[in-house]
């Protein structure tokens, strides 16, 4: 892989490498870390000790080759507006007799200057009857979610016409 030596905030920042061990079941525990710098790395090879959350060294790291490339080209500007497809997965139903009506809201802080905590800037379609829904593709600006590295939060609900007039629906999850 490539790393730009600016990306990294120089030679002499701290660089941390977490390893993981990779499980079928997408769980991939977490082995340990690993923490260089750059600069280091213009010495030649070194074995790096992999140190897990209790201080305990879980092994060593080496990066084999280290090899400068003069310049990386620019990248290009990022996108002013990004189209999401969501989708959903066996979703439970929370109905005993009906199938789940999934939607979903997807929101972003606030800004601090105001009451509210969280602002709602999309509301998908209801999809009737359907516990695996492809929702429609929809286009999520940069400027409304305050920037590429600001997380927004997605919760899917299932939708009841009886509760939906009381204002309550039952909620399966979010996610950042």
């Amino acid at each position: 892989f490539q790393l730009d030596v600016r990306a990294a905030g120089g030679f002499d920042q701290p660089l941390i490498i977490q390893v993981h061990d990779w499980d079928a079941d997408g769980r991939h525990d977490k082995i340990g870390r690993v923490r260089m710098n750059l600069r280091d790395l213009l010495f030649g090879s070194f074995r790096y000790p992999i140190i897990g959350d209790g201080g305990r060294s879980f092994g060593g790291f080496q990066i084999d080759k280290f090899i400068p490339i003069p310049s990386l080209p620019t990248p290009p500007p990022p996108a002013l507006a990004y189209q999401l497809h969501v989708s959903g997965c066996k979703i439970k139903k929370t109905d005993v007799v009906r199938k789940p009506d999934p939607f979903f809201n997807v929101f972003v802080q606030a800004n601090p200057n105001t009451a509210a905590l969280r602002v709602k800037v999309y509301r998908s379609e209801v999809i009737k009857t359907e516990s695996n829904p492809t929702f429609l593709p929809f286009v999520v600006r940069v400027d409304d979610v305050k920037g590429l590295d600001t997380p927004f939060q997605l919760e899917m609900f299932d939708w009841d016409k009886d509760v939906s007039a009381r204002g309550r629906r039952s909620r399966w999850g979010r996610g950042r």
